[in-house]
């Protein structure tokens, strides 16, 4: 006994060992009640003898006891009741054992016949189950044990019998060869639903000594040669009743509360939307930390979003997920958002928009673009000219260099009205706002902060121009997106940008960068510009 106490101890350990969460040592809980339990199963079943097999079937109520303290070890009983199914048929190596004992007189024709036959069955059992993990949801066992079992051949109970109701084919098996000593064993799995539910799968094997189970003894030698046995597999529902208290009724009794310390008398302790029993056995959280990572994120939060509540940074890309989830809008389970190559740590140290894979919307991706935040060309990769490009014609094979044609190609804008106004758009990504209001977050006026201190160093006249994404009503947009270049403006104006080089101009949902409808496609629409012009023109 104490060699196999110390077994359970060791597997209990490894089992710790390998869980994610560290917070918890599922092996400190006492554990002091024991459990009872009452099952039903119904079970296919097989036959193994002289003659093919069917498939039969069978019923059993099972009924077990887990030890207190020791829930490794349950002990219990079972009763099960069906039949087998097997093909009767004449086979070479059987010769004058099946004619002798199917003789042609009461079985005619019986060597030429496949006829399906019946073994109807009941047994009762005592057993000893090994819990490989008790504590946990899904529960792996193996059993053993001994009975009896009683079996009636439907070849025998419908034999011919004289005048005094003795058998007259089968004189010599009387009702208490019926009966047989058996020994049993098998494995199953046990997933608890709740508390006091679960649902398993089961499969047991019995051994005993006869050669009757199909009325057919294979005994060349004047004695049986063959042994018959069958087998079970099928579908286990168990009820479980407890003998301690589980006052909220969140699936852990009161002990396991107080072990845990978490409070027995709620079944959400850290009031973070999952109930205790759910992070400690599904979820592997911490039930008194509504923050299991201390991330910024609520557990439940963390779990609706598809992230990891046990890990700050799930997608490991250098950005907490509370920064991706609340000030980026990144995804804070891809490590690259837009899928260009970069990461959003790096786009964020870059100031790039990680949404979007072409910041600067010049048709060169953030990762080739060596001036990923302003619009250039692809003939200086990606950033705005910066010296002369010189006209050049042939004329017979003769290169000629005419000096007055010499020009500097500016940055020319889009959606300018002028080809003659140079123009340098600036995207700065992350000035986000309330929903549905023009009022800027907190964490963008650390941006605004900076872009008012580079608007100080140069001359130029500065545009804001807002833009949303294609939710909603488009004159509520067009309302929205100017309402929050306004307060753009008037947060430059604060902080002692001179409110004669600053405009302001919203452009609703009518001048999207991409023109897919998916989430990721609507946040790299919802954005505020910066655009630098020479002249300055109140809009």
């Amino acid at each position: 006994m104490k060699t196999l106490t110390l077994i359970l101890i060791l597997i209990n350990i490894s089992i710790s060992i390998s869980r994610e969460n560290p917070i918890f040592d599922r092996n400190l809980i006492p554990y002091s009640d024991g459990r009872l339990s009452i099952g039903g199963i119904g079970n296919f079943t097989h036959y193994f003898g002289e003659f093919d097999n069917n498939t039969g079937n069978s019923m059993a109520i099972e009924t077990k006891y887990t030890m207190p303290y020791l829930p490794e070890l349950s002990i219990g009983a079972r009763y099960s009741q069906g039949n087998l199914s097997y093909l009767r048929l004449y086979k070479d190596n059987f010769t004058k054992y099946f004619e002798e004992q199917f003789p042609e007189e009461y079985f005619p024709d019986a060597i030429n016949q496949r006829v399906e036959r019946r073994t109807d069955i009941s047994s009762f059992e005592l057993m000893a189950y090994l819990n490989l993990f008790p504590r946990e949801r899904l529960n792996y066992y193996a059993f053993a044990g001994f009975g009896i079992m009683r079996f009636q051949p439907q070849e025998i109970t419908e034999a011919p019998q004289t005048d005094f109701g003795t058998n007259i084919l089968w004189k010599d098996f009387g009702d208490e060869d019926q009966f047989k000593a058996t020994l049993v064993g098998g494995i199953g799995i046990d997933y608890y639903l709740n508390r006091n539910f679960s649902i398993g799968l089961q499969s047991s094997f019995r051994y005993f000594k006869t050669d009757m189970l199909d009325a057919f003894e294979f005994k060349p030698n004047g004695e049986a040669t063959a042994t018959d046995h069958y087998f079970d597999y099928g579908i286990k529902l168990s009820y479980y009743m407890f003998e301690s208290t589980d006052s909220d009724g969140d699936g852990l009794s009161n002990e396991e509360e107080i072990a845990y310390g978490t409070n027995p008398y709620k079944a959400d302790s850290d009031d973070d939307g999952l109930s205790d029993y759910e992070e400690i056995y599904t979820h592997k959280t911490s039930p008194v930390l509504a923050d299991s990572d201390g991330d910024g994120l609520s557990d439940f939060e963390e779990l609706t979003l598809n992230i990891n509540p046990n890990k700050s940074d799930t997608d490991e890309d250098g950005l907490t997920d509370f920064e991706e989830i609340r000030i980026y809008k990144t995804f804070a389970h891809l490590p690259d958002s837009d899928f260009d190559g970069l990461s959003d740590y790096s786009e964020i140290r870059k100031n790039t928009n990680p949404l979007n894979n072409d910041s600067d919307g010049d048709g060169i991706f953030d990762k080739e673009d060596e001036c990923p935040n302003s619009y250039g060309i692809a003939l200086f990769k990606g950033c705005p000219q910066n010296e002369p490009i010189i006209e050049t014609k042939y004329i017979k094979d003769t290169l000629i260099i005419p000096m007055d044609t010499i020009y500097i190609v500016k940055e020319v804008s889009p959606n300018s009205k002028s080809d003659t106004i140079a123009r340098q758009i600036i995207k700065p990504f992350g000035i986000n706002f309330m929903k549905n209001s023009a009022e800027i977050l907190i964490e963008s006026e650390l941006i605004l902060d900076d872009i008012a201190k580079w608007i100080m160093t140069n001359q130029k006249q500065i545009e804001v121009h807002g833009h949303t994404d294609s939710d909603g009503d488009e004159t509520f947009n067009l309302q929205l997106s100017f309402e929050r270049a306004l307060s753009v403006k008037e947060y430059l104006i604060a902080q002692g940008v001179d409110p004669k080089r600053v405009s302001a101009r919203g452009f609703g949902e009518y001048n999207p960068i991409d023109i897919g409808e998916s989430r990721k496609a609507k946040a790299r629409n919802r954005r505020i510009e910066f655009v630098l012009t020479d002249e300055f023109t109140e809009k």
